[in-house]
Parts: structure tokens; C-alpha cells; sequence
């Protein structure tokens, strides 16, 4: 069972680390994959809308992930609706791989493109090798991140982000408990500046 306070209680000990990818190098060890010769190419895809931080918020937060999981030594992807030449060359010089929405009509691109049309929108997905983990964020990408999971990658885990400043608003929402007894594991990140 979710039980809140445990998480208010690991937030406290990992205020200003990313507790999913902590696990991570203890799973797979920690430093470099070339230091310690191990299997390099377990890779993590990351739902998001945008590579940018023009939106701030969660794009911000998602962008930070994927550059610590990347500096783990994760292959990283991203999803993204769109992305402009920029984008593409910003991520592709950070080592980090985006997974562009594939545009099948005159609908403008939204979240349920994730949510729901995600075998249409992004079909590629399951050729993303040795995909390990997928991280949604609550309350906007956990429920895409379960259903990738559940329809089409059931070997990966499920982690999903929430903002350290919006914890005890979005813990108590409705369907949010519900949602997390999905999850893997809950991890908590706190905004740092746009890099």
C-alpha cells in the first residue's frame, strides 16, 4: 500500500538527488560503464512533450533527468511531439537520442498522443534497444508511462517523477494514490536552473 509519509520521509534524506537514478547505479553499479565493463547499453526513455525548456516546469525537470541518467551512463531516450532543428542538435550534442511523434493527420499534437495513440504516434518504440525503464512524471506522463508498459514494453519498469514542490498538492488528488500502486518507484526531483 502507498504509504505518503514514507515518501515525505525519503524526501528529506534525497532532497537534491534523483532517487531513481541512485537505485539505478546501485542495480547496475555505479561509475562509468567503461570503468567497471559492464553492459553499457541499458537505455531509458523519458515521456515528455518537448526537448526545450520553453515551457518550463516539466520539460525543465525531464531535461535534468535525462542529463543525469546520461551522465549514469544511461543510453537516453525522449519523447517529444515536435521538436525544431535546434532541439534535435541541442540533444544530439548532450549524447541524448529524441523520439519525435510520427504526424499521421491534421491533428494538432497533445498529450494523448502518449496517453492513448502512442502505438500510432510513436510506433517505434519497442525497437529502442535494451530499454530498461520508462519514467513518466505525475500527474501528466505516469498514466502514458503504465500504458507503454502494460501494452507494449511489459519487460521494462515504470518510474515515475514528481516535483518536489508540488508534492503535497498532487499526492492527495484524486486517482493519484491509484495510479502509483503501478509505479515501480516514486522519485522526487528538485528544479534546478535550465542547462
Amino acid at each position: 500500500m502507498f504509504r505518503p509519509q514514507m515518501y515525505f520521509m525519503m524526501l528529506v534524506v534525497v532532497s537534491s538527488h534523483l532517487l531513481g537514478l541512485v537505485s539505478m547505479q546501485t542495480e547496475y553499479g555505479t561509475g562509468t560503464c567503461d570503468s567497471q565493463g559492464l553492459d553499457c547499453h541499458r537505455s531509458v526513455l523519458i515521456l515528455n512533450d518537448e526537448w526545450g525548456t520553453s515551457k518550463g516546469g516539466l520539460s525543465t525537470m525531464n531535461r535534468q533527468i535525462a542529463l543525469e541518467a546520461k551522465n549514469a551512463g544511461f543510453e537516453v531516450y525522449v519523447t517529444v511531439l515536435d521538436a525544431s532543428e535546434d532541439d534535435i542538435d541541442d540533444a544530439y550534442e548532450k549524447g541524448i537520442k529524441l523520439v519525435k511523434a510520427k504526424i499521421v493527420d491534421s491533428r494538432e499534437p497533445n498529450m494523448d498522443w502518449l496517453t492513448i495513440y502512442h502505438p500510432v504516434q510513436f510506433p517505434d518504440l519497442e525497437k529502442i534497444p535494451n530499454l530498461d525503464i520508462i519514467i513518466g512524471h505525475v500527474p501528466l506522463t505516469s498514466e502514458a508511462a503504465i500504458s507503454i508498459h502494460k501494452q507494449r514494453l511489459p519487460g521494462t519498469k515504470v518510474y515515475s517523477s514528481m516535483s518536489f514542490q508540488k508534492i503535497s498538492k498532487n499526492i492527495n488528488k484524486a486517482g493519484h494514490l491509484k495510479k502509483l500502486s503501478n509505479v515501480n518507484m516514486l522519485f522526487f526531483k528538485q528544479p534546478r536552473k535550465p542547462m
